[in-house]
């Protein structure tokens, strides 16, 4: 029995043993590598869709549709594509190919007629040219004659203290003319050339954003310009301190971190300590609060004590109070007058003088760089590709800055008409005239995570400076115009006293909208509307006298504070500031009877004047009630409120229509409004599902790999708990969000999510451009209809069918607002678990359409974010913090007011040493001129000995730190990377350390597939470079004569760490992308394939290795050629390889999808190649498919992956065409500074999507309806806060304060599983680092 159990037994491990390395089909094999060749050719295995098999059953599966589309596609389009219609082709579309040309190759790449390779060119921005044009451009003349402009009543005349410039005997002509093209297509159109052309002065410098390009050191901002210039020129450097040494420690204690660290205590070291001119002598007797002082009182100016009392901060801060009138709502107080009603007065106003603002920034020299006069700016395509004066096609219309924008155009033919250019007095030069464009930010910032404190700062911007230049913190373009208070507490003892009752909630919100405009009608003076309408007179710096003329044209705010600033009522019937939209029919996004609406706008008129002025006597005249009948019969048909409007009051009478200052707000009405209220209710319906979906999307987000320096981080651990979130972390998350939520819900619903996702993303992306063009803006128009379509489908498909109740979220959120009513004495809200429904009738969704309208009006989004303000409160929160928190809005001015001054005496020092640098470097220079002429002829033994010590070091360096069999360096390996000169396309290090054997290091490798024909393949690639044939792909058949000719000094192959690629945005500056094998490794290159129906314009690959050789190229004869080796930088990449099984593309509503070329299999190229990296177009997001799981099939263990990859690859990978501006144009076509790619768009089909426009959809059902709120407290309950808020201070809170959130989705704390990110610095860029002066990216 025994022997029969033992027989048993090893026949069932003899079975086990076969059927480990069984195939399907009934072989049995010995070994793995027997079952691995054999599964390669088996007929009854299923091939990974990514080889040559899988690619070919797929297309002969479709292959009769296709060609019944190819035909419908050479019918209905048109031979040549339309300019306008630039739209990056990857759709489902093929062309049919001949037959004797195979489908497909093993990697994706399409098989193809051979034709002449497309070469990328990598071209560096220029300027605008200046000089007028005189040649025909493409159906734009040289000169345009713009349509007369509808008649306006003659403006009423003020009471002003100068008179008008005298008015020209001849009307003003409007007559544009052209300046010439630069090397992208675009041109200006001028109605009067400016006496000074900014463009003239810049240069690549300017238009570097990547904080390691190498830009030549410029003058730092004059950071005190925006509070005044009454810091003067003092003999002593180091004034008002005494002395260097007190002087460097004050310095250290106002600048760095507030929270001083022992970072901090190495710079007061370094700076202070070991500084040469410290003295120890000159801290005897030192006081901090004495030090402090004397800098607050150091200025010329003495105060008059009879006067209202003056900030000693800067010139023109003054300290004010203003009355507003108080209405009773009592029958019993009633008033021959509102000028006799009682008053209140509201103290603490802490403001600049508008005018003064304006004079103290245009006569700055930093107006050099202004763009006084506007101008239409236009692109011609088809010259910046070198098609020349054939094409004729007109040029588009590029919008980008506000004064090139429609609205400033606009603005200055009126002043040309008004006011027609001419001389102060007879035989004086012509005074220019010129606007100041006026572009206003407020917002109420809480200061501290704790407690109540908060400032409510106006901020200025001048729309004639460059976006890229106003929108960086760093640059001091914000003018703090005003501290504005809030209606104290004491204003409820005020009323009682007066009135004998507590305030209502409607008394406290009329009074803080009166507060508001108090405000602003005594910023609008006298003086300033006089040069409104008059224009002031001021010298620049460059000694020209100019007309300037104020002008405002947005006024950037949060939703409650349009509301106060409107002067409408919050979320009523008709909620938008701009528009009459009925908030019943706001869920029409996208319609006809949208548009329609829209149409209907807000205009300040006589009728609604008449309407405030009548219901104001009414109140204050007769007790009535604010809340009464009879107001809202009046007001609410178009939630008008009885408040009069100070820029009604002071505008009016020039035809100026103050709702349209209201700009859209991407910030707040997108991300931290539509786009949030998606997600969360996607993740009310994945609760709803079931099972362990929201932990497999948090899983997912944790997996998603960043990019860039700083353009996707690292998610948190727990992305659905949404825990201080800024709105750059939900930008993110909706970038990255298709492949996160794909597979996560059943398949009928499932797709209808990826629809609403894509859309979502195309939409946000489009929106945000920095530059637009008549196609663009065509596109974002679509973009909203389709966002309409896919919204109102995602609430009657997936909406429907879920029960979506509160979010755990939500439920801790409402318990804390109900011990809040508890603790006031209030009666709590109902604790059930309450339903939630997705709610379509919000504002933030109704002001997505008007995005269209103020980009073609005042230029793209980004000049008017609430972003740029929101930069700004980080400033006066730091100051903040260096408070006693008691009287803080003075302290704060104090504390500005000492960076102020220790800052330009760090300036001054800068200027000094760069001047003792310069003249020391000449000395050298001069020396070193002198001791070469007189030098003798250098020896040999001396450069051999050099060599020969350099050789033995790079020897002794390359047998220490990371191990040779590893393609890539590891983290902790010192390969320094200098900054990178802008106009070079890619950046190595010249370091020779790291280096390897190639044959050893081949030896070493020779089982890994990844290194198979390893030398030949080089070989062919490097023998083609020094060749110069043209790149195609390195499918080029060589014999091995020659590539022996190819010849590898001392068989060395150098490793590098990190490789930096320049390249030009859409919008004509200069980024770069840093890229290393282990973090950042993804790279796209130009296609080099034939413009078929089924072609891709790129290709991609993962870098393995970043190496250089030094090579010669034998003579034909194998000798060695004279002269020095060639230095060959390359790439070791793995390629990826599309899948035609899946469609992508603006009509698929799909991303791209890719995956790893099969390395098991023989046929068709290797799926490992070698690259120019002057091929490389820049780095690209690739986000895994992660409902298609991984494989470990498509390679075996190898070298070519990261450790951390434990031997297995992502099925497949979505290419994140979203990920920032530039990535998503150079896949949808048209951007400008895309020239090397312009001739790759217009040989594809278009694949925008068709988008039939609805007349008015039918209204969702009754159990649809947003009659409760969709959108979690604290986020946008529009519906559960049906009265007004109390103030800006306590609106969206929660909003701001995760917008001032610095600190990456990454918790406090660190994260072990990725040690390398969390180092700081960019991999091989020790040292290299942003400046103070660096760009804040928007």
């Amino acid at each position: 029995m025994r022997q029969i159990h033992a027989f048993i037994h090893v026949t069932f491990l003899f079975v086990v043993a076969l059927l480990m390395f069984a195939c399907i089909c009934g072989h049995s094999f010995s070994s793995q590598k027997g079952l691995s060749v054999h599964r390669s050719r088996c007929a009854k295995i299923p091939k990974n869709p990514f080889t040559a098999t899988g690619l070919l059953k797929r297309k002969q599966a479709r292959d009769e549709v296709l060609s019944q589309k190819k035909a419908r596609v050479e019918v209905e389009e048109p031979a040549e594509v339309d300019p306008d219609q630039f739209t990056a082709s990857f759709s489902e579309e093929v062309i049919q190919p001949t037959d004797d040309v195979p489908l497909s190759r093993p990697s994706g790449r399409p098989n193809r007629r051979r034709r002449l390779p497309r070469q990328y060119d990598d071209f560096v921005p220029s300027a605008l040219a200046g000089r007028s044009s005189t040649s025909a451009r493409g159906g734009i003349p040289d000169t345009y004659h713009p349509p007369p402009p509808s008649p306006q009543p003659p403006p009423q005349s003020l009471d002003h203290h100068t008179s008008p410039p005298q008015a020209s005997a001849e009307p003003f002509i409007l007559v544009y003319q052209d300046c010439d093209q630069n090397d992208f297509g675009l041109f200006r159109s001028y109605l009067k050339l400016p006496v000074v052309d900014p463009e003239d002065s810049v240069s690549l410098d300017d238009v570097c954003e990547a904080p390691t390009l190498a830009t030549a050191a410029k003058p730092p901002p004059r950071w005190w310009l925006p509070y005044g210039q009454s810091l003067k020129a003092v003999s002593n450097a180091f004034a008002p301190f005494l002395n260097a040494t007190t002087y460097r420690l004050m310095s250290w204690m106002y600048s760095g971190s507030n929270m001083k660290s022992l970072g901090e205590v190495d710079r007061l070291v370094d700076n202070v300590i070991l500084a040469d001119d410290f003295d120890r002598d000159h801290l005897r007797g030192f006081s901090a609060a004495r030090e402090a002082e004397r800098v607050d009182e150091w200025e010329d100016v003495e105060e008059d004590s009879d006067s209202t009392p003056q900030f000693k901060v800067e010139d023109g801060w003054k300290e004010a109070s203003v009355h507003i009138r108080v209405p009773s709502e009592n029958t019993d107080f009633k008033y021959p007058s509102e000028s006799d009603a009682p008053t209140f007065e509201v103290k603490g106003l802490h403001h600049r003088r508008l005018i003064e603002v304006i004079k103290s920034a245009f006569q700055d020299t930093k107006t050099s760089t202004y763009n006084l006069i506007p101008y239409r700016l236009f692109w011609n395509s088809e010259s910046s590709t070198g098609e020349g004066e054939g094409a004729r096609s007109p040029p588009e219309r590029v919008y980008s800055e506000v004064y090139n924008s429609e609205a400033m155009i606009e603005e200055y033919e009126k002043i040309q008409q008004a006011h027609p250019p001419s001389s102060a007095s007879p035989g004086e030069p012509v005074v220019e005239n010129v606007i100041a464009g006026i572009m206003l930010w407020s917002d109420s910032t809480h200061l501290a995570q704790f407690g109540t404190a908060s400032l409510w700062p106006i901020y200025l911007f001048f729309a004639n400076q460059s976006k890229y230049i106003r929108c960086k913190p760093t640059e001091f373009a914000a003018h703090h115009l005003a501290y504005i208070p809030s209606l104290p507490d004491s204003f409820q003892d005020f009323y009682m006293k007066t009135f004998k009752r507590a305030a209502s909630s409607a008394v406290l919100t009329h009074c803080k909208r009166e507060l508001m405009h108090a405000i602003w009608d005594l910023l609008l003076d006298n003086e300033f509307m006089e040069a409104y309408e008059h224009g002031i007179v001021l010298r620049f710096a460059d000694g020209i006298q100019r007309r300037v003329f104020p002008r405002f044209f947005t006024y950037s705010a949060d939703y409650p504070e349009k509301v106060l600033l409107a002067t409408i009522r919050y979320l009523a019937s008709c909620p938008c500031p701009r528009c009459l939209v009925p908030k019943g029919q706001i869920y029409g996004l996208g319609t006809v009877q949208d548009r329609r609406n829209r149409a209907n706008i807000r205009v300040d008129d006589h009728p609604r004047r008449y309407d405030v002025e009548s219901v104001r006597s009414w109140i204050f005249e007769r007790g009535l009630g604010l809340a009464s009948a009879f107001i809202k019969r009046i007001f609410d048909p178009k939630s008008w409120t009885p408040t009069r409007n100070a820029f009604s009051t002071r505008l009016s009478v020039f035809g100026v229509n103050f709702y349209t200052m209201f700009a859209p707000d991407l910030l707040h009405e997108f991300e931290l409004g539509v786009w949030k209220a998606v997600f969360i209710h996607l993740l009310r319906i994945l609760h709803a599902a079931g099972g362990n979906v929201i932990q497999e999307l948090n899983q997912r987000y944790r997996m998603t790999p960043t990019f860039g320096r700083d353009i996707i981080r690292r998610f948190t651990r727990n992305t659905s708990g949404m825990k201080k979130l800024a709105a750059r972390d939900w930008e993110d998350m909706l970038q990255c969000a298709i492949p996160v939520f794909e597979g996560l819900l059943p398949a009928p619903y499932d797709a209808v999510i990826q629809d609403l996702l894509f859309v979502l993303a195309t939409w946000h992306a489009c929106a945000k451009l920095r530059l637009h063009t008549d196609s663009t803006l065509s596109f974002l128009d679509k973009s909203t209809t389709s966002l309409g379509q896919m919204l109102r489908k995602f609430n009657s498909v997936v909406c429907s069918v879920f029960e979506t109740y509160d979010l755990p979220t939500e439920e801790a959120a409402r318990g804390r607002i109900n011990a809040l009513l508890v603790k006031k004495g209030k009666a709590p809200r109902s604790t059930t678990k309450r339903r939630r429904l997705f709610n379509m009738a919000t504002y933030k969704l109704h002001a997505l359409g008007d995005y269209l309208a103020y980009a073609r009006w005042f230029g793209p989004s980004d000049n008017y974010s609430t972003q740029t303000g929101e930069l700004e409160h980080r400033r006066v929160k730091r100051f903040y913090a260096r408070t006693s928190k008691h009287g803080f809005v003075r302290q704060i001015a104090k504390q500005q007011r000492r960076e102020e001054i220790l800052r330009r005496i760090a300036d001054r020092q800068k200027a000094r040493k760069a001047a003792e640098v310069a003249a020391t470097a000449k000395e050298k220079a001069q020396a070193a001129q002198q001791t070469s002429s007189t030098s003798s002829t250098s020896s040999t033994s001396g450069p051999t000995a050099a060599g020969s010590a350099g050789t033995t070091r790079l020897a002794q360096d390359s047998r220490s730190g990371t191990s040779t069999a590893s393609p890539a360096l590891n983290f902790t390996d010192s390969d320094p990377l200098p900054y990178t000169s802008p106009d070079q396309h890619h950046h190595m290090s010249l370091a020779n350390r790291f280096h390897v054997n190639l044959y050893a290091w081949l030896r070493e490798t020779e089982d890994d597939p990844a290194t198979k024909n390893f030398l030949p393949t080089l070989q062919d690639h490097l023998y083609a470079r020094l060749s110069k044939m043209p790149y195609s792909g390195d499918e080029n058949d060589f014999t091995d004569n020659d590539r022996h000719r190819v010849l590898i000094l001392q068989d060395r192959l150098y490793r590098h760490k990190v490789l930096r690629v320049n390249y030009t945005t859409y919008d004509v500056r200069r980024g770069q992308d840093s890229l290393n094998p282990r973090t950042h490794p993804d790279i796209m290159v130009l296609a080099h394939e034939d413009n078929s129906g089924d072609s891709h314009p790129y290709w991609f690959a993962r870098i393995i290795g970043v190496y250089h050789v030094n090579v010669k190229l034998l003579n034909s004869d194998l000798s060695l050629p004279s002269g020095p080796p060639k230095r060959m930088e390359f790439l070791w990449v793995r390629w990826f390889g599309r899948d035609p099984g899946a469609p992508s593309g603006w009509r698929a509503r799909r991303l791209p999808r890719i995956g790893f070329v099969d390395a098991t299999t023989e046929a068709g190229s290797p799926p490992f190649g070698f690259l120019d990296p002057a091929q490389v177009i820049r780095g690209v997001h690739l986000m895994p498919a992660f409902a298609h799981g991984r494989t470990t099939e498509l390679l075996p263990p190898s070298i070519a992956r990261q450790p951390d990859e434990n031997d297995e690859d992502w099925q497949c990978y979505y290419v994140g065409i979203f990920v920032d501006r530039d990535m998503f144009m150079r896949f949808r076509g048209g951007g400008v500074g895309h020239r090397s790619t312009q001739e790759v768009f217009k040989n594809v089909v278009s694949d925008e999507e068709d988008v039939v426009e609805e007349e008015f959809p039918v209204a969702p059902d009754a159990s649809h309806q947003p009659n409760q709120p969709t959108e979690p407290a604290g986020v946008d309950n529009e519906d559960d806060t049906p009265e007004e808020p109390e103030g800006p201070d306590e609106d969206d809170e929660d909003d701001e304060e995760a917008e001032d959130e610095t600190n990456a989705n990454e918790p406090s704390g660190g994260d072990d599983e990725d040690e390398e990110e969390a180092a700081g610095a960019e991999d091989g860029e020790d040292g290299v680092m942003e400046d103070d002066y660096g760009f804040a990216p928007l």
